[in-house]
């Protein structure tokens, strides 16, 4: 509060400006203490980037617990903005975003991805709105792509990128529904003030395209963590690039792409260890998602402990084949019994099969023959070899009238 005078307190730049806390991915409770040249640097940088346009009106709906609302907050106040605010509803979710875009009130919303899944279905072709700020979580590409277009390409969406500990935001990204063809959205580049590393676990760079952990350094950083001086110690390191700085170990993956870009990979306390191979599960589900017929995916991982003995593990000569597979047995020859299996049974299986190319030919025949407006009805059995036949069918034939599976498949 102002004295009666008017004249405004004496702050100085690393007096705390507020404490938030956060539990992070550990679940446990700490706060994060950010001073107020870290809260001047980052409202300075986000007016600038998010709100360009003189006067903007910004929506706040979330609780002032989270530090997506520092945003929603200041960036309106110091450019000459206004807030509309929305009371948070009665209820176990929370839909005051509908809210938000059903009144169309504001110019920029800030939310999370979760709450863009809530409107991603609306129409806003005609809406108000001009830019939305996603943070907080993993921005998938699909979701972006289905606002954009829903608004005819008049809403631009940034993925801001940070920890409570780098002070809401350090890293941004402006969404192209044409050039961001991955599965997630990319965090961007740093933010004004802000530097950032991909170190492996000796704080060495790694090169573009491989993976290691984000460590974020610069003046915008936290004080430390509220009464836990082993926790800041712990998170808080010295720069090893730039003497008396600091860096933040963010416990998230990330890697460069070939543009230089950061693409978020998950976190680094979900990395597994086989036999001494580092597996990232966010790595194999960002292979996954690079499929264009998979549209989400999620990596369970049973962590059973089992000693072997390595020593008296084998593997089939042929396929590669682990002896511990289940129901495996490996000859004196090296070769499992699998591969002995198919061996035996390949040409007898042949027999019963004509080739790719005697099907071609079938279709060819047929199609020049037909008379009708369709080129098959087929009845399959249902088994596996039935799908495979579907399958060959759908390459082969344009027009399929019906396939029907008689057992219930």
């Amino acid at each position: 509060l102002c004295p009666r005078q008017g004249v405004l307190p004496d702050v100085q730049a690393h007096a705390p400006a507020y404490v938030i806390y956060t539990s992070g991915s550990t679940g446990q409770p700490k706060g994060v203490v950010i001073d107020h040249q870290g809260l001047a640097s980052y409202a300075a940088w986000a007016h600038k980037t998010f709100s360009p346009q003189p006067q903007p009106v910004f929506a706040l709906f979330s609780s002032i617990g989270f530090d997506l609302t520092v945003t929603s907050i200041f960036v309106p106040l110091i450019s000459g903005g206004s807030i509309v605010a929305y009371p948070e509803e009665e209820g176990a979710v929370d839909l005051a975003v509908l809210r938000v875009f059903a009144e169309g009130r504001v110019d920029t919303v800030k939310l999370t991805p979760a709450h863009l899944r809530l409107v991603a279905g609306l129409d806003l072709k005609d809406t108000r709105i001009k830019a939305l700020i996603l943070g907080g979580e993993d921005l998938k590409s699909a979701d972006a792509r289905r606002v954009v277009a829903s608004s005819d390409g008049n809403i631009t969406v940034y993925n801001e990128y940070g920890p409570t500990e780098a002070v809401v935001g350090c890293m941004v990204h402006r969404f192209d529904p044409h050039r961001d063809r991955d599965s997630s959205v990319p965090i961007g580049i740093p933010a004004d003030g802000v530097r950032i590393y991909v170190l492996d676990a000796g704080l060495n760079p790694v090169p573009r395209g491989v993976v290691g952990e984000l460590y974020i350094g610069g003046s915008r950083l936290a004080r430390c963590y509220f009464n836990s001086r082993e926790l800041t110690s712990d998170r808080f390191l010295e720069d090893p690039f730039v003497a008396g700085g600091r860096i933040y170990r963010s416990g998230d993956l990330a890697r460069f792409n070939d543009a230089g870009i950061l693409q978020y990979l998950g976190r680094n306390d979900e990395q597994l260890k086989v036999r001494g191979v580092r597996i990232e599960p966010a790595e194999i589900e960002h292979a996954l998602l690079e499929h264009p017929a998979i549209d989400a995916c999620v990596m369970k991982v049973s962590r059973v402990a089992r000693r072997e003995n390595t020593q008296d593990l084998r593997y089939c000569s042929k396929c590669g084949l682990a002896s511990n597979y289940p129901e495996i047995s490996i000859d004196a020859s090296g070769v499992c019994n699998i591969c002995r299996d198919f061996e035996e049974y390949h040409d007898r299986a042949e027999s019963y099969f004509g080739s790719l190319q005697e099907l071609h030919e079938i279709f060819a025949a047929a199609q020049a023959a037909k008379t009708g407006k369709y080129d098959c009805l087929m009845l399959l059995s249902g088994g596996k070899d039935s799908t495979y036949a579907i399958y060959q069918v759908a390459a082969i034939a344009s027009r399929v009238l019906a396939v029907t599976l008689d057992n219930g498949y």
